[in-house]
């Protein structure tokens, strides 16, 4: 719970490019620093800014803190 609060922390006060906070250990396929899936992490780098955005949305909209 503390590591979602602090990622919650920080996607609502920075932008897309800097949600991760680099604490990647994956539980079910679901990074707990980041929120994102290992899919996710894999491709990032080649979504567009706006792919970025919405995966971000998507994890704030269903991250309940």
């Amino acid at each position: 719970f503390h590591l979602l609060k602090l990622f919650y922390q920080k996607i609502t006060h920075n932008s897309c490019e800097n949600s991760v906070i680099k604490i990647c250990k994956l539980v079910d396929s679901v990074c707990l620093g980041c929120g994102r899936t290992s899919e996710q992490i894999t491709m990032w780098s080649k979504y567009t800014k706006k792919k970025r955005e919405k995966i971000i949305k998507e994890i704030k909209k269903n991250t309940k803190l």
